[in-house]
């Protein structure tokens, strides 16, 4: 079930009138059936890895919580991890690296086991790092270990952010889950603007322009120097578009059964250096591999080099974190190299002048790293980056650059993708005036948010894009 589907919006409606009729210490039992219909509802046989991960770490943390011996709270800790990455490693992993090894194959004939059946489990990426996460906080002593089987399950597995985060931290969302706060007229249509403008992003702008990125990768050996230097810019923003507007309508699903989800992109697109962009980007990956992996190995040693070599290794891991490919894993590691020639350059004293021009060129070098990681991250192998990146310095006539994305997508869907681009980028600006607040749409009367919400899913069923595809994320 995804969050473009009919359904879901007519399972989420008769979802939030159960609610509403129920006490409030009893809708976890509600939202944690709903949850496991909304995960099983295409394959039901999923469900088993998933609740086999929500009770070996629903036991390990109250081993841990309970038990005074270190080397215990040890084995249980390393036990959870183990079991959490194995299962990751082997539908994520193994599958894809069976394809490159012939020896595999070979004794797949003998098994008489087709490896290459076997489909990624739907969110896996981000329900093992959520569950994994709490262990570890348990661990750390961050957290006390949850007694109750069914808000953990809840906490793994609620519905909202299940299947591409954000990846929450159990500090934040159990309490949430156990005592919601109280859902009123203007925190639902709190909610149903940010579902609304989800959709906006998605089925307006996204999906329009992966269908762009598609043409390129199918025409890689093709394009002319504008066409190619384009799509790692296109990339870029189709995916950006993609993962908030499922962030979007996550926090707004979420938002109506009186539970705050955490913000995932703060304006990445503004961002002056690698560090600041990861500071903006998919929030919540990026703090947990800062959070559970960075600083546990950073402080094993003061060196500067060796946590150089660190952050290296994380940004490395994040690329690795999306897929075995050698593309994501040269994209994770150019993230970690500009980042650490960053914070060398910062402790050599070298600074940018803070003016204008300075930042404006700051501005331009960021987006430069990202057209080339936008590459990487939508290229399907390495040889579709290098064509693409080889036609870069190839320009023709700019016209015919431009005309190429008439082609794609004829004059009237472009309009409307400029004219979605132009809401969005008018929306950011409007929010990041000094006089708006998270408030400021709460406190508005019931007329002038009737009206906004009126057009938003107007605009929505009106100009979507009909041939939408699933989120980017389903296949992570």
């Amino acid at each position: 079930m995804s969050f473009t589907d009919y359904p879901y919006y007519a399972a989420l409606l008769l979802l939030l009138l159960v609610t509403l009729f129920l006490r409030r210490e009893k809708q976890w039992l509600v939202l944690l059936f709903f949850s496991i219909i909304f995960y099983g509802y295409d394959r039901w046989h999923y469900l088993i890895l998933l609740l086999t991960s929500v009770s070996i770490d629903y036991l390990c943390a109250l081993v841990i919580d309970r038990t005074k011996s270190a080397i215990k709270r040890r084995l249980f800790l390393g036990f959870s991890i183990f079991a959490n990455l194995s299962i990751l490693f082997f539908f994520k992993y193994f599958v894809e690296i069976y394809a490159e090894w012939s020896w595999i194959e070979a004794r797949n004939a003998v098994l008489g086991i087709q490896f290459d059946k076997i489909l990624l489990p739907l969110g896996i990426s981000f329900y093992t790092l959520q569950s994994m996460g709490y262990t570890i906080d348990v661990y750390r002593k961050e957290v006390p270990a949850e007694r109750h089987f069914g808000y953990f399950a809840l906490y793994v597995c609620f519905f909202p952010q299940l299947v591409a985060g954000p990846i929450e931290r159990p500090k934040s969302l159990i309490p949430q889950l156990k005592n919601p706060t109280s859902v009123n007229l203007g925190t639902l249509q709190e909610g149903l603007f940010l579902i609304g403008f989800g959709l906006f992003k998605k089925l307006i702008v996204a999906d329009r322009l992966f269908l762009i990125i598609q043409t390129q990768i199918d025409q890689a050996g093709a394009l002319d120097g504008w066409q190619a230097l384009s799509f790692g810019t296109v990339a870029f923003f189709a995916v950006y578009f993609d993962i908030s507007a499922y962030t979007d309508i996550a926090r707004g699903s979420a938002r109506l059964f009186g539970v705050n989800l955490s913000r995932n992109f703060n304006r990445p697109m503004l961002a002056l250096s690698t560090g600041d962009f990861w500071r903006r980007w998919h929030m919540s990956l990026s703090g947990w591999m800062m959070h559970y992996l960075y600083r546990p190995l950073a402080q094993l040693h003061r060196s500067k080099a060796y946590r150089n070599w660190i952050l290296l290794v994380t940004f490395t891991m994040i690329g690795l974190w999306h897929g075995p490919t050698l593309p994501f894993i040269l994209m994770g590691a150019l993230q970690g190299i500009v980042i650490v020639a960053e914070r060398v350059s910062v402790s050599h004293r070298f600074r940018w002048p803070n003016t204008r021009i300075f930042d404006f060129m700051r501005l331009v070098r960021t987006h430069a790293v990202i057209n080339v990681s936008g590459m990487l991250f939508m290229s399907p192998d390495l040889e579709t980056f290098l064509s693409l990146f080889h036609n870069v310095g190839h320009f023709d006539d700019f016209w015919h650059g431009a005309l190429f994305l008439n082609q794609v997508q004829g004059i009237y869907s472009v309009s409307i993708l400029c004219a979605g681009l132009f809401v969005i980028a008018l929306t950011d600006f409007v929010k990041a005036s000094v006089w708006w607040s998270e408030e400021t749409w709460v406190t508005n009367s019931n007329v002038v948010r009737a009206i906004g919400l009126y057009a938003l899913f107007g605009c929505v069923i009106l100009f979507g894009e009909r041939s939408s595809a699933d989120f980017l994320y389903f296949f992570f």
